[in-house]
């Protein structure tokens, strides 16, 4: 077994691990699932928990592994900006600071940076918790630690059964404005001075007892909604990476109000995401080449996020990922008798269409939680053709 010459920790690390190694290089992973391909994505891999958005290793512990080797983060760290400080003392982050972090899952900091930019992105409008909304049909309640829209909730639910216990679930946090639309994910790349948006996905969202909880992707998106947009994108990606020093490879999330038209940014996570996988897969060009070039202070990033840019636009072809959840708690060997989903496919790969196949497979023997996910699934089809699930 190669030594790692990187290393990548996050609650599931499995997708920005999976990048790094289509790169050339051996991966070190730190992950909390410890799924079947724990070991063909990385040289070496640790199980490790969380804790309120906080690995359970000490960032001491964390420095003694990883040496003088580069590392990265993968979500919910960006909610951990002290242990990101701590665990980039005397090491070399190749990702934003836990000063970015800060700032940019600050709301009112985003909020001010899009009305500052003077473009047609707007923000939701959002009050803090004690600020309570009269109409709360109307609104979201968002915790400040949050990742994939795993605990966002409906305010309305929110106020009826926790207005009198707030202190757990519901604090601290913020009302937001509810937007009914599609929802997108944007993957850029930046230097802290400049920016290429190099595609969109759109986001899917739902899973047992969490409504806006992500569950996949399908990308990229270059449909005519989309395309009259980028000028405005891009200039919103460059906006957001002058004011907060964003580098490297990072996402904004997006929605496209059903009714009005506008578009409105809904966060910004200054790390890769879930999502930019499949720009790679759908084309077959990575992009972490893009994110290391810029961390080693080579100038030729930009030139090559553009040429990736310039590949997703061109290509026909689409890319569906969904995350498989469990409405109830079972073991991984009981899968496919309790998933139709999956048991359509069976785990023979010989069976399944071209266009499908499984990743992040739970360990034998693992025990799933009821509303957690199962596995993850992967469609691949042309637009010219038939969508595999039309």
């Amino acid at each position: 077994m190669n030594d790692p010459e990187i290393y990548v920790i996050g609650a599931a690390a499995r997708a920005t691990a999976s990048m790094v190694r289509r790169s050339g290089l051996n991966v070190g992973l730190f992950d909390a699932y410890g799924d079947d391909e724990f070991g063909l994505e990385s040289s070496w891999g640790q199980v490790i928990g969380f804790e309120d958005h906080v690995p359970d290793l000490s960032p001491e512990a964390f420095r003694a592994i990883v040496g003088n080797r580069p590392w990265l983060y993968s979500g919910p760290l960006e909610n951990a900006p002290d242990w990101i400080d701590a665990s980039s003392q005397d090491s070399t982050l190749w990702g934003n600071a836990a000063s970015v972090c800060r700032a940019v899952r600050d709301p009112v900091a985003l909020a001010r940076v899009v009305g500052e930019a003077g473009s047609s992105i707007r923000f939701p409008e959002t009050r803090e918790f004690e600020d309570r909304p009269r109409k709360l049909r109307q609104w979201l309640w968002k915790p400040s630690k949050t990742t994939g829209g795993w605990r966002t909730r409906r305010a309305l639910r929110v106020d009826r059964s926790r207005m009198h216990d707030m202190s757990e679930e519901a604090c601290p946090g913020i009302w937001q404005k509810f937007i009914p639309g599609r929802t997108f994910g944007a993957t850029v790349a930046s230097d802290g001075e400049k920016s290429v948006l190099i595609g969109l996905c759109e986001s899917l969202r739902g899973a047992p007892g969490r409504p806006f909880a992500y569950s996949g992707s399908v990308g990229p998106v270059h449909d005519t909604c989309v395309r009259r947009a980028m000028p405005a994108l891009d200039s919103l990606a460059q906006r957001l990476t002058i004011s907060f020093g964003l580098k490297g490879l990072w996402n904004f999330d997006l929605v496209h109000h059903r009714r009005e038209g506008h578009w409105y940014l809904l966060e910004v996570n200054p790390r890769p995401s879930a999502s930019m996988e499949m720009l790679e897969l759908v084309v077959k060009q990575g992009l972490f080449d893009v994110h290391r070039k810029i961390f080693e202070q080579d100038r030729t990033w930009f030139d090559l996020a553009r040429e990736r840019r310039r590949a997703l636009e061109r290509t026909r072809r689409k890319m569906r990922k969904i995350v498989i959840y469990t409405e109830r708690k079972l073991r991984e060997s009981q899968i496919f008798r309790h998933n139709p989903l999956v048991r359509s496919f069976g785990r023979d790969e010989s069976l399944w269409p071209d266009f499908w196949h499984f990743s992040d497979w739970p360990r034998e023997g693992t025990v799933i939680d009821a509303g957690c996910p199962v596995c993850t699934m992967y469609g691949l089809w042309s637009s010219t053709g038939n969508d595999p699930e039309a």
